[in-house]
């Protein structure tokens, strides 16, 4: 009787599935909290693989706004991949800067470049 909630819910759940492999494979995890501004939060979780480094951000409010993080295992100047949304996010030295909107998730993924 929703179709909007359920179109989500599906699409969620496909983004659910591609990210399994890399949520259940060996690798060091971190998570920590941005601030970037009083009574906002911005919680993030990076995991590091041998090829890979993946970000997962959330914004817990439900207003949008702006956030810079650093993360620990992409190098510098690097350009990183959102996943599910077609497009790119070039780091500024080594932080990494986008925008959100109310309660929205972005998967950020780094490979490392081959020999």
């Amino acid at each position: 009787h929703h179709p909007d909630l359920w179109q989500a819910f599906r699409r969620t759940l496909a983004e659910l599935r591609a990210l399994e492999p890399v949520l259940t494979a060996e690798g060091e995890a971190r998570t920590w909290v941005e601030r970037p501004a009083a009574e906002r939060e911005v919680h993030l979780w990076e995991k590091r693989l041998a090829e890979r480094t993946v970000i997962i951000a959330v914004n817990r409010d439900r207003d949008a706004g702006a956030v810079h993080f650093e993360p620990r295992w992409i190098p510098a100047d690097s350009t990183v991949r959102v996943e599910f949304e077609d497009r790119e996010v070039r780091l500024q030295g080594v932080s990494l800067a986008d925008t959100f909107g109310p309660l929205e998730a972005h998967v950020y993924s780094w490979t490392a470049p081959g020999p």
